[in-house]
């Protein structure tokens, strides 16, 4: 397995993927790290797991719209001929297919990348408590 470092919200993040896949999850971190840069643009730096998961909704979003026009073609076509379309139906189908994986590896990826919010978060915590400590001193 290759491990890819992709920079999301100006975060490093270090990923597994299968060998030879390193530039297409760099490509889809480069896709996701501008959707969060339009997000935060929008609503300000409101934490990078409530920054992802907008984001994902957001991706979520426009694979279902692309589900929607991929059925929607496929309706068209068969209502328009007499038989479906076996080229058309296989296209789908791997559509579909890359799409459900694309989905999953951005799933496992927002997940990792909320463990890694939440201990950047108690990480945080811990030095605030330290230097107050430390000031108190």
């Amino acid at each position: 397995m290759a491990q890819v470092t992709v920079r999301i919200n100006n975060r490093n993040y270090q990923v597994g993927c299968e060998d030879g896949q390193e530039s297409h999850v760099a490509k889809l971190a480069e896709y996701i790290d501008g959707k969060v840069a339009e997000l935060a643009s929008q609503v300000g730096q409101v934490g990078d797991a409530r920054l992802l998961a907008m984001a994902s909704l957001l991706i979520a979003d426009e694979l279902s719209e692309a589900y929607d026009e991929a059925h929607e073609l496929h309706t068209d076509s068969a209502v328009n001929a007499d038989i479906p379309d076996p080229q058309l139906t296989k296209a789908v189908a791997e559509a579909r297919g890359s799409a459900q994986a694309a989905d999953a590896k951005l799933t496992s990826t927002l997940s990792r990348a909320d463990q890694v919010a939440g201990r950047l978060e108690a990480l945080t915590t811990s030095i605030e408590a330290l230097t107050h400590r430390l000031q108190r001193a």
